[in-house]
């Protein structure tokens, strides 16, 4: 769980079905992600900084909450001309990819003269074509103080951005305090902010949604088993969005007014395999919340398509919540052990069968 900014786990409100895939460019590299993979770690294996990283993957809408199975796109790293070949940069597409044009020595007739560049003027700093372009598709952030730390940690106080979401509309964040480390996360004053609507050939999509927490706690969620806390959790969100092809989908509403949650989960989504399961489990408290979203797509790109339900309901009578999500790529199954749990005779039976999925038994 690599930290910029939000995406709060396991709330309901907040939950994802994992991160859409990156609108592809020619010659984009992409890495999948594995159980245990960080963005921190990515960037360091690609020799990549973390923040360009980060802005050339806006869809994924927290970078603390990388699944397995999602796709990162790498930003090409350019390589300057060489000074014996000047030529006119190309205009940078809206993308992350930037090939610049070089006339063929063997050819030199068909390159037609352009307006001379300006002279380079060194008291101005020269942001690459790619820079500009990232800055452009992926908006801006900032901070007013941050580091990284010897043990690797990395420390932002006072950060926030603004992106476009993919679907026509934006996304805002900003928090106080940000410690993020080998996927684990502490954030201090975290708050998000986000709309979109988009009805085009491809899909239908309408989301609203604001969070705020004061204080979040994480392992992460790329390990088989994973815990949180958060104090001071409030906020909602109500999403339609469904593909015109029918191979994803995301339904339901939902909000939170915690005092304080723990959460955990366990079980993992790969590309490994095609009969994946994971579930998790949340306990609040605070006035009534509650929410349901059910969500379908093939996110870890396996051929098999992923379902998942996430649930919300207060108790009745007393200042407690719960919550269950499970996310499964045998439906028929698993959606029938998960049933078998409201049965008390048969619930020990079927929380084994579901325990063994978790753990990959079966």
């Amino acid at each position: 769980m690599t930290k910029i900014h939000q995406q709060n786990p396991v709330s309901t409100a907040q939950r994802t079905i994992g991160n859409p895939p990156p609108q592809r460019q020619e010659g984009d590299q992409l890495h999948t992600v594995q159980r245990g993979d960080t963005l921190s770690q990515i960037a360091r294996q690609n020799n990549v900084p973390l923040r360009d990283l980060i802005q050339a993957n806006p869809q994924i809408q927290d970078p603390n909450r990388i699944w397995p199975g999602d796709q990162v796109r790498i930003p090409t790293q350019q390589t300057p001309a060489a000074p014996s070949t000047p030529s006119a940069p190309a205009r940078p597409s809206q993308g992350d990819v930037f090939t610049p044009h070089t006339p063929s020595p063997a050819s030199p007739a068909q390159t037609a003269p352009t307006a001379p560049p300006a002279p380079a003027n060194p008291s101005q700093p020269t942001a690459r074509p790619t820079e500009l372009a990232r800055q452009n598709q992926a908006g801006s952030e900032g901070r007013v103080w941050g580091t990284k730390l010897d043990n690797g940690a990395e420390v932002s106080v006072l950060g926030g951005s603004a992106r476009p979401d993919g679907y026509g509309g934006g996304d805002l964040r900003g928090h106080v305090l940000s410690l993020d480390r080998d996927g684990m996360h502490v954030g201090v004053g975290e708050g998000r902010l986000g709309g979109a609507f988009e009805v085009s050939k491809d899909r239908v999509h309408l989301s609203a949604r604001a969070d705020i927490t004061g204080i979040n706690a994480s392992t992460g969620n790329n390990n088989t088993v994973d815990i949180g806390s958060k104090i001071g959790d409030a906020g909602g969100e109500a999403t339609f969005h469904i593909e015109r092809d029918g191979s994803a989908g995301r339904i339901g509403a939902g909000y939170r007014a915690n005092i304080a949650e723990v959460n955990g989960g366990l079980g993992s989504v790969t590309d490994k395999s095609t009969s994946d399961f994971r579930q998790e489990a949340r306990v609040s408290v605070g006035a009534p919340s509650g929410g349901a979203f059910v969500s379908w797509n093939d996110r870890d790109n396996d051929g098999a398509r992923n379902y998942r339900v996430d649930i919300d309901v207060p108790i009745p009578g007393t200042p407690l919540g719960v919550g269950v999500s499970y996310e499964t790529e045998r439906p028929v199954a698993d959606g029938l052990g998960v049933l078998g749990l409201s049965n008390p005779i048969t619930a020990p039976i079927a929380g084994g069968y579901l325990l063994g999925r978790a753990l990959k038994f079966w």
